[in-house]
């Protein structure tokens, strides 16, 4: 299992060097450094800021001491805000996380408990009805939800209710002055939660449909229930286990792209995590945060999709000699 790992982490190593230098190079000829002094029509400025940053220097040579710079975690300056990129990029790290945390953990309890009730009352009605409602939770926008979200648990439930104060918030994760997990926390955290999931439980709850299928129509399982094992048993103990391999892959991924992909919920309940940075330093040009941003997504990317072939190496064994 050790050789298999160190494998799988050598391979992903150049991996995450090329994708970084694409990126770099991606970024340097979309988005010009610069362009904050362009404006000042000072010719002398902005070639000591040329010179300051190395933009004279072949892509290379650029790449190379911007690497260096970002292994001993100095990501440059905000072109917007002068701030430092490394903490602007852990403060919205840590908030991404959150969220990724509390949606996964409600999405894989959801979507797990649909999809095995789904393949053990197969063709019921609860089966059709969880279809129904799994194609039309990926079929829907999470811009919408989100939108439809807040106005129902918002504003309408305010009026329905009588009540002075709105149930749940939609902006942040916090109150003014706020801080913690409190009450107040979760009143911030169930909005954006909710339109997190609901794709990912319409998708995920397929995929474990479709998998518990398969392991209960198998042999073992068949043996298992010819030689007398109560039911319950043969679901939990000898079913889902199998059954959840091809679903921990498909996780394991997905939450590698998450990372980046929180853009839509994070604008809409502003919540200042790496999708809402983006969205500011691209329409600001501001490089040096589309650089670490971009950069970091493509490292959790690539770390989930490793974790994914280790997880499916310790699940199903016979992967390993692969």
């Amino acid at each position: 299992m050790l050789a298999y790992v160190l494998r799988r982490i050598l391979i992903s190593i150049p991996v995450v060097l090329i994708a970084s230098f694409v990126l770099f190079v991606f970024v340097r000829e979309t988005f010009d450094p610069t362009a904050r002094l362009r404006n000042v029509r000072d010719p002398a400025a902005i070639e000591r800021e040329i010179e300051r940053l190395g933009l004279d220097d072949p892509v290379h040579i650029q790449y190379g001491k911007w690497l260096g710079e970002f292994v001993q975690g100095d990501w440059g300056e905000s072109a917007r805000t002068r701030e430092d990129v490394t903490d602007m990029t852990q403060r919205a790290l840590w908030n991404t996380v959150q969220l990724i945390f509390w949606g996964i953990l409600v999405s894989a309890t959801i979507a797990i408990s649909i999809g095995v009730y789904s393949a053990v009352k197969q063709y019921s009605v609860p089966d059709y009805l969880f279809t129904g409602l799994s194609y039309l939770a990926i079929a829907m926008p999470p811009f919408w939800f989100g939108l439809i979200a807040i106005n129902v648990f918002v504003f309408k439930t305010q009026d329905w209710f009588g009540l002075d104060e709105a149930p749940l918030y939609f902006v942040g994760l916090h109150s003014p002055r706020q801080s913690g997990y409190d009450m107040d926390y979760l009143r911030h955290l169930v909005l954006p939660v909710m339109t997190l999931s609901v794709q990912i439980v319409g998708s995920w709850s397929r995929f474990q449909r479709a998998a518990m299928l398969d392991v209960m129509s198998a042999d073992y399982i068949r043996t298992a229930r010819a030689k007398g094992v109560p039911r319950r048993k043969v679901i939990f103990k000898h079913g889902l286990r199998n059954a959840l391999i091809p679903l921990v892959t498909v996780m394991a991924i997905d939450i590698g792209l998450l990372f980046g992909g929180l853009i839509i919920t994070e604008t809409i309940f502003s919540v200042p995590g790496m999708g809402r940075m983006f969205i500011v330093a691209l329409l600001q040009g501001d490089v040096a945060v589309l650089e670490a941003w971009m950069v970091v997504v493509a490292v959790f990317v690539i770390s989930f999709n490793l974790l994914a072939d280790v997880l499916y190496g310790i699940l199903d064994p016979r992967i390993r000699v692969a």
